[in-house]
């Protein structure tokens, strides 16, 4: 079982969503956790999302790699993730 925890830059973090949403998952990738994740927090699908994937403009971060430009949001996940949501245009420090 994999622990998955989001972390929502507060830019583009309603206030009523937690900072960080965690979730465990017998098997997932990046996406599929942060779909999973989208599904119980409605408000965020309009602000991360387009047709199931990650909007443009939407960088997902775990550690110092960006993992869509990497191409790793897709990679089975085996060891317990998190991962920081940051619009490109943050304004400032996470």
């Amino acid at each position: 079982m994999v622990s998955f925890n989001l972390q929502i830059h507060p830019s583009i973090r309603p206030n009523e969503i937690p900072k960080n949403i965690s979730k465990h998952f017998e098997t997932t990738t990046v996406l599929e956790a942060i779909l999973s994740i989208v599904a119980d927090y409605p408000q965020l699908e309009a602000l991360l999302l387009v047709d199931r994937d990650i909007k443009p403009g939407i960088m997902i971060f775990s550690g110092k790699t960006e993992l869509t430009s990497m191409g790793l949001l897709d990679q089975e996940l085996d060891d317990d993730i998190s991962v920081r949501v940051v619009p490109i245009l943050h304004g400032g420090s996470t």
